[in-house]
């Protein structure tokens, strides 16, 4: 997976340089090389949610179609609570100078605290179930997955949660040291990204944008 994210990055570079090049519209290569991008990419995102949909099967297995369906209410319904996503623990962290290894604690902490207090947790459900697969999304919507494992989407809004199941990461050994890498890998990222739009930034305005 990590390779094939190292040759989407070069790919899309290939793609913006050629795009700032007057002569690659006339040139054959550059329709080819284009083509071969725009058919990689579509490959790629099947074989993506195949793999998925093998991971839910799986997942039926060991933990239940119940579990499994609840887990995935959750997670394509917080995509639609901004403050409770993962990537917005990170960017808050990152803004506000914060030191932390439990980014994922949070998230589970914003997760439980909208569900419970039931603050737009049904219009979230609604709008992930709302949604369709494109061609070239990683993951199937949330109502294909429901679908592979036998359970009716009209059923979402009705899954409930039990707070006295057992949390994920107990069941995994070394949790701890596992989130703490994972939150620095978040933080890394965000902070790429961040010092990216701060260099674009100082460009358009002619001077230093954000800390030195």
């Amino acid at each position: 997976v990590r390779e094939t994210q190292d040759l989407r990055q070069l790919m899309a570079e290939i793609a913006r340089r050629l795009s700032v090049q007057g002569w690659s519209g006339l040139n054959p290569f550059a329709w080819a090389l284009k083509a071969y991008h725009h058919v990689y990419a579509l490959a790629w995102a099947s074989h993506s949610r195949d793999r998925e949909r093998a991971a839910d099967a799986l997942s039926v297995d060991l933990s239940g179609r119940e579990a499994t369906s609840s887990a995935l209410v959750i997670l394509h319904a917080v995509d639609h609570l901004p403050w409770a996503r993962l990537r917005s623990v990170v960017e808050g962290s990152v803004r506000t100078g914060a030191s932390t290894d439990t980014m994922f604690a949070e998230y589970r902490r914003r997760v439980e605290e909208t569900r419970r207090t039931g603050s737009g947790w049904m219009r979230a459900v609604d709008k992930a179930l709302s949604l369709e697969t494109n061609r070239f999304d990683h993951h199937p919507c949330l109502r294909e997955r429901l679908q592979a494992i036998r359970v009716d989407p009209a059923h979402a809004r009705e899954i409930r949660f039990d707070p006295s199941d057992t949390q994920a990461s107990l069941l995994v050994s070394g949790w701890e040291t596992i989130e703490r890498k994972l939150t620095r890998d978040q933080i890394a990222e965000a902070l790429e990204e961040l010092a990216a739009k701060r260099d674009i930034a100082s460009i358009i305005l002619g001077r230093p944008v954000g800390r030195q």
